[in-house]
């Protein structure tokens, strides 16, 4: 995603699988995409980083990036080459010839793997998720048996059940640096 030239975001806000987002027991999870023009496709599981981090992350500065009105992209106007953004609350679908379809698209297919094929997601595996969808997107046009000897040639052993649902070690947490070196 790096040298894109347009970018097309969208991101769910609405407790309600039609505006893809992803509901747990304890809350809901908000899901981010990005579809490059002609290239590929990712997909965000939303947590510490906020809209603009991920963008900044995985784009481009030299990009033009086509969102949704949606607060959290005010201001990358003045990071990037171009934003537009195209309001959908005022019945508004294309902004000087700038779209957001594809990403919605990219959303629709996620949606119909989750009502077609999971059911049910869990926020813990949920960005398992969110990069299996982004591969089957991103690889849509290569045949199965290809695609299946790729994802062979990724894989580094058995990954067995318990080592999956084992409780990752919590982050480093950085201390206060004093001059002398002591944290």
């Amino acid at each position: 995603m790096s040298r894109c030239d347009v970018v097309n975001f969208n991101r769910s806000e609405v407790v309600s699988l039609n505006r893809y987002q992803v509901v747990s027991l304890t809350g809901f999870c908000t899901i981010m995409g990005m579809v490059e023009r002609g290239g590929k496709a990712k997909l965000f599981v939303i947590g510490e980083s906020s809209y603009k981090d991920r963008v900044r992350q995985n784009v481009s500065f030299n990009a033009t990036l086509v969102t949704g009105e949606h607060l959290g992209y005010q201001g990358l106007i003045n990071e990037y080459k171009e934003h537009v953004a195209v309001n959908h609350s005022q019945l508004e679908f294309m902004k000087d010839g700038f779209s957001t379809n594809a990403v919605e698209g990219f959303f629709s297919l996620f949606k119909r793997m989750y009502i077609g094929t999971y059911h049910v997601m869990s926020p813990n595996h949920l960005n398992r998720y969110c990069q299996e969808h982004a591969y089957r997107f991103n690889t849509r046009k290569i045949k199965d048996g290809l695609r299946f000897l790729d994802v062979m040639s990724k894989t580094s052993g058995r990954l067995k059940y318990k080592d999956l649902i084992a409780p990752k070690p919590a982050p480093p947490t950085k201390g206060i640096e004093f001059i002398n070196g002591d944290l």
